[in-house]
């Protein structure tokens, strides 16, 4: 797997970059997950709650099936779940491209591609979470320059592909320090054909 490489221990299954790691954890009912940089958490996924969400609007999917598959240059983690009448799949797809100037610099990238289906309308399929807001540019979808005490790296957001209707990223305040982004399509499509892609990317400042 050369520079993407999967970890795993008793509670926690990761596929690990140089940049970072994307870190996924089972949690009562389903899988959660996060992007790390260096020992930080830079984004952790928000999980829908039962109690409060109604299915037609809820703000991430849910996975209860976690399995990694490896690629020549790509690992990716494959998911499925449901929530109410909801059936989510999805890919996370990650690949390091390497820098020309130095040894082990370059980018990762996380292209994730969510499909949902459901018989019953849905307003939107979303996927969203809590980030920093130190940093933040909302040029280009969205994006982050961290500090040399937390690597001295560029994070993006954005969307990517052909989508109909278009998706958009949202962005609000959550805390003083924390931004709630929600990749988001509203009323997405037909009952079996919506889908939600997006991609990550976490790279040195001028890693080529």
């Amino acid at each position: 797997m050369g520079m993407v490489t999967i970890e795993e221990s008793a509670d926690e299954r990761s596929i690990v970059t140089p940049d970072c790691r994307l870190a996924f954890r089972f949690e009562t009912t389903r899988w959660s997950h996060r992007l790390q940089i260096g020992n930080d958490t830079f984004a952790r996924s928000v999980e829908p709650d039962p109690d409060r969400d109604d299915y037609r609007l809820v703000a991430s999917p849910t996975y209860q099936d976690l399995h990694f598959q490896v690629e020549t240059e790509r690992v990716y983690a494959l998911l499925v779940g449901q929530y109410g009448p909801r059936h989510f799949s999805a890919s996370f797809a990650v690949s390091f491209i390497r820098g020309d100037s130095c040894e082990g610099r370059g980018a990762t990238r996380i292209e994730v591609d969510v499909a949902e289906r459901c018989r019953e309308r849905i307003d939107a399929l979303a996927s969203t979470y809590l980030v920093p807001s130190a940093g933040f540019s909302d040029r280009h979808g969205g994006s982050w320059l961290l500090p040399e005490g937390q690597g001295s790296k560029v994070v993006s957001l954005g969307l990517f592909g052909t989508q109909e209707p278009p998706g958009q990223i949202v962005y609000n305040e959550f805390s003083a320090r924390t931004l709630r982004a929600q990749v988001l399509r509203l009323h997405p499509g037909t009952p079996t054909n919506n889908r939600l892609i997006y991609c990550w990317q976490v790279a040195d400042p001028n890693p080529f």
